[in-house]
């Protein structure tokens, strides 16, 4: 065989492959999310490159001004500010902070305990961002809809009796006091 025959059937063949993977048809019925969005509960405000999963809000504030502690200011130790942080520091939290009050409702908690039931289906995963969600969530907060001009808290501890937050007026990040504000708590769950 004469190499320019060799070689424009390897091109051939690998054409054909493409043509045939584009025309897979169970890639047409995978639905592709959007910003904005009404789904899982929520509403989407984060999607990954595939268009498959991100992460949802919930529809509005749970509370307007609730504390991040519950009853004892106490470090509760290594929690991390990343992208998709907030679900495990949410855990780690309540773990630490609920046996200081078994009754207390403190912003993990309230998030924890949130869910929502749309057509049969119950959504109950929800969590506090961490300080990299909850900027993600500020960048689409016109989208998403419901905020108040107020701090909201993040799943991270700046250090002992100090957390993170961000101002949806503004787009700051501070660190609150703890023991002496009450501030926005907005849940979020992936999907």
């Amino acid at each position: 065989m004469k190499p320019a025959y060799i070689l424009f059937s390897l091109v051939f063949f690998l054409g054909s492959l493409k043509t045939q993977a584009s025309r897979n048809p169970n890639e047409s019925q995978i639905p592709k999310h959007f910003i904005g969005e009404r789904f899982g509960g929520g509403i989407v405000f984060y999607i990954y490159e595939d268009g498959q999963h991100g992460l949802i809000a919930s529809r509005q504030d749970l509370h307007p001004g609730i504390v991040w502690y519950n009853g004892l200011t106490r470090k509760v130790g290594k929690l991390d500010e990343g992208f998709g942080a907030g679900k495990s520091n949410t855990a780690f939290i309540i773990n630490k902070l609920l046996p200081d009050d078994k009754e207390g409702m403190f912003a993990a908690r309230i998030c924890a305990e949130y869910s929502v039931t749309e057509k049969g289906i119950v959504y109950k995963d929800w969590f506090l961002p961490s300080k990299v969600e909850l900027d993600l969530l500020y960048q689409q907060r016109k989208i998403v809809g419901g905020f108040t001009y107020d701090n909201y808290w993040s799943s991270n501890e700046y250090q002992f009796n100090s957390i993170w937050v961000q101002n949806f007026g503004n787009g700051q990040h501070r660190i609150s006091n703890s023991e002496s504000y009450g501030n926005a708590v907005r849940a979020i769950r992936s999907f």
